[in-house]
């Protein structure tokens, strides 16, 4: 947070070369012994991040942070296998060193999914077609562009084509590319949400298979949520009550009860939901 305020301030506190002494005009430093501005942000970000890691208030709040951090060290390492040194050497902006890039970004990615049931990561782990969706779709936003991009830097550097024929390709591969991929998800989800009604059919024609045979039983039966509230009452049931089906749903069969039994009755129903 200091060095970042060296930045910014343009003061010197004095804090740069503490432990190691550098050169001056060494290398992709702004300073003798300074971090870059992306890596002290960089750290900024992920110690407010870290101390806001379980502060459920702060969730988007920490996920955001480590995103950005990500972020910045991807175009560090982007710059790294495409060699082009502005990405990660400019001493006053990007300066960073291929490992300090790889081990903030490994951090930023274990911020992000420590609580993975929380803020965007809820819907990444989801264990629902939506879920498998963003998982897969995320694999090819974040390997396919650099990929691509990779294959018209070296083309460019080999003379292959110029800029605007280089930028063109780029484009319209990502199109392609993406449009084949929308398009294979979406028909997955439209497979998988057609499998869900056919199950639901199948749910459907049992229970109502169950309640024709539960309305023949001379005996009295009901139906209860998981919370042990009850939903259906068969016919036996009914007319040995003589109320409607309205009027028993829900807690409106405890009306029935005697009220010196009642306390115990529901104590026990309720020991054994």
């Amino acid at each position: 947070g200091l060095t970042l305020l060296q930045h910014i301030s343009g003061l010197d506190f004095g804090i740069d070369q503490l432990f190691f002494d550098e050169p001056p005009a060494a290398p992709a430093t702004a300073s003798p012994g300074r971090m870059g501005v992306n890596a002290s942000t960089s750290f900024t970000f992920l110690g407010l991040a870290l101390l806001s890691l379980y502060r459920d208030r702060a969730i988007v709040y920490r996920q955001v942070l480590a995103i950005a951090v990500f972020l910045v060290e991807l175009l560090a390492l982007i710059g790294y296998a495409y060699g082009v040194d502005e990405l990660y050497g400019l001493p006053q902006y990007t300066g960073i060193a291929l490992h300090t890039a790889i081990g903030l970004a490994v951090l930023s990615l274990g911020i992000i999914t420590v609580r993975e049931k929380e803020g965007f990561m809820a819907l990444v782990s989801a264990a629902t077609p939506a879920g498998a969706m963003v998982r897969r779709l995320l694999v090819w936003v974040l390997v396919i562009p650099v990929l691509l991009g990779w294959v018209r830097v070296m083309a460019l550097q080999r003379s292959y084509f110029d800029t605007a024929v280089g930028t063109a390709v780029l484009v319209v591969s990502l199109v392609a590319i993406f449009s084949a991929v929308v398009l294979r998800l979406g028909r997955r989800l439209g497979i998988s949400e057609l499998e869900t009604e056919r199950s639901r059919a199948v749910v459907r024609e049992t229970e109502e298979r169950f309640r024709l045979l539960a309305n023949e039983a001379p005996v009295l039966i009901w139906v209860s949520d998981r919370a042990g509230r009850r939903m259906w009452f068969n016919r036996a049931w009914l007319g040995f009550t003589g109320r409607t089906l309205a009027k028993e749903e829900g807690d409106g069969w405890i009306a029935q009860l005697h009220e010196e039994d009642r306390a115990g009755y529901l104590a026990a129903y309720g020991s054994n939901i």
